[in-house]
């Protein structure tokens, strides 16, 4: 089954993008309406969306981006510092927030956080350049009967 029906590589590469995107988004609104949940959510909700969910989605999209569009070195550096800043706004819009709001007491984000979210966007973005290139020496595919 194929999970995504568009024509080009491009529009798959961009349906990623956006998902991703949906992904972020989705985990932002889960911090702000999930609050009511009691003590120690921010702790659970801080390890499960910025060390799991996040950096495989941004390893994900980058590996079918990459794939689809062959980047060069200086793209691919740029995609993964893409990537980073989502990372660190995902965290400025939700904890950072908070404790600016007076909602919680946590230290800021510093420019460390951005390396979180580019080095599995990075590391997704080599292994799809490293697809791509093994796909183009295999030749071209037979076309799909379906």
């Amino acid at each position: 089954m194929r999970i995504f029906k568009q024509k080009s590589a491009g529009d798959r590469a961009r349906a990623c993008g956006m998902a991703y995107l949906s992904v972020w988004t989705l985990c932002v609104l889960w911090f702000w309406l999930g609050r009511s949940s009691g003590g120690g959510w921010i702790l659970s909700y801080s390890i499960l969306v910025h060390r799991i969910i996040l950096p495989l989605a941004a390893t994900a999209a980058a590996f079918l981006l990459t794939r689809a569009w062959g980047l060069t070195p200086w793209r691919l550096a740029a995609m993964a510092a893409g990537f980073g800043v989502l990372h660190m706004a995902a965290i400025w819009a939700t904890v950072s927030l908070a404790t600016l709001l007076g909602q919680a007491n946590i230290a800021g984000v510093g420019l460390s956080v951005l390396l979180d979210g580019a080095n599995p966007a990075a590391a997704g973005g080599l292994l799809g350049r490293l697809a791509r290139e093994r796909r183009e020496k295999a030749g071209p595919r037979e076309p799909d009967p379906h």
